[in-house]
């Protein structure tokens, strides 16, 4: 079992850390995210570490190894090629 985070900037997932009783094992998603986060920030004139945040850490079975993999392929298939540059919309989430 290990436990994992991700580290968001405003609602961009930028960084996956995982955690179990060997250690702490943790990585960056793909160029793209940084790049779309640098995009957000110029449109939205923000800049530096104040929109950076940790997710709660949740439970996963595997080693931290195997989750940080599970966790990343997972982001990157979740969003899609052109990264949206601004968070969803509550309203339209809506079930």
């Amino acid at each position: 079992m290990a436990t994992y985070q991700i580290l968001y900037w405003n609602h961009l997932p930028m960084r996956v850390r995982a955690m179990d009783i060997n250690g702490q094992k943790s990585a960056e998603l793909s160029p793209r995210f940084l790049e779309a986060m640098n995009k957000a920030a110029k449109m939205h004139g923000m800049e530096g570490t104040v929109m950076f945040r940790w997710s709660p850490p949740q439970e996963r079975e595997g080693t931290a190894e195997e989750v940080l993999s599970q966790i990343i392929r997972e982001l990157d298939e979740a969003f899609p090629d052109e990264i949206p540059l601004t968070p969803p919309d509550p309203e339209n989430q809506a079930a």
